[in-house]
């Protein structure tokens, strides 16, 4: 929500970012590609539970993953046309480079099921995917918050959910990598869903890379 000049003389009306009308493109394009990534996190849960259906999934994945790109190259042909910006012109980069990761990692992660034939899924996979789906809605909250909060403690709230549920990834993922050295003794088996997995807990990652930045911007604008 963009406010008339006037209304930035009162405090408790005014957002946290004073938001030019031509600026508001960025915020549109973060927004755009968390909300593909959100989507993209769902069908890739989906997909882990529909082995016979993979080529559909993946065909839907792609479509997500597309638009994180077009969002992203909004964001730079923007910076490389507009001189004012509403925070870091480095910030905006690292925001919108997060968010797209998050729907590259997914991609990868759908591609390779199909790859690999990984007919029969680990349930780590299922539980880093349930994961995956908790931390996009919280990161698409906190993307949202910085456009709109009017202070930094609303937008740091929002942070604090994925923070949390990344280090439980970071737990699934230690527990996971044992369980198949303990358990799995076919070592192509055991590789490709090292990897899979992997990408998963990177795609947490991402979530809390794009909150760091969001922080980030608090600190220097709240």
């Amino acid at each position: 929500m963009v406010f008339p000049r006037a209304d930035y003389l009162l405090a408790e009306n005014a957002p946290m970012l004073r938001i030019m009308p031509k600026q508001l493109v960025f915020f549109e394009a973060f927004e755009a590609c968390i909300k593909a990534g959100v989507k993209a996190t769902g069908l890739l849960k989906q997909m882990l539970d529909a082995p016979d259906d993979f080529p559909r999934f993946v065909t839907e994945i792609e479509a997500c993953e597309q638009a994180g790109d077009r969002a992203t190259a909004q964001v730079v042909d923007t910076l490389n046309k507009n001189l004012a910006t509403p925070f870091e012109r480095a910030d905006i980069r690292s925001l919108i480079e997060a968010l797209d990761d998050i729907l590259d990692a997914c991609d990868t992660v759908a591609h390779k099921l199909v790859m690999y034939r990984a007919q029969k899924v680990r349930p780590e996979a299922h539980e880093l995917a349930t994961i995956l789906v908790a931390l996009a809605p919280a990161t698409e909250k906190a993307v949202t918050a910085l456009r709109t909060s009017r202070t930094g403690e609303g937008v740091l709230a929002a942070c604090h959910e994925v923070h949390q549920l990344e280090t439980d990834a970071d737990k699934v993922l230690r527990r996971a990598i044992g369980a198949l050295f303990d358990e799995v003794k076919d070592p192509i088996e055991l590789i490709k869903w090292k990897e899979i997995l992997e990408i998963l807990e990177h795609a947490t990652d991402k979530c809390e890379d794009a909150v760091r930045v969001i922080e980030e911007v608090v600190r220097k604008h709240g």
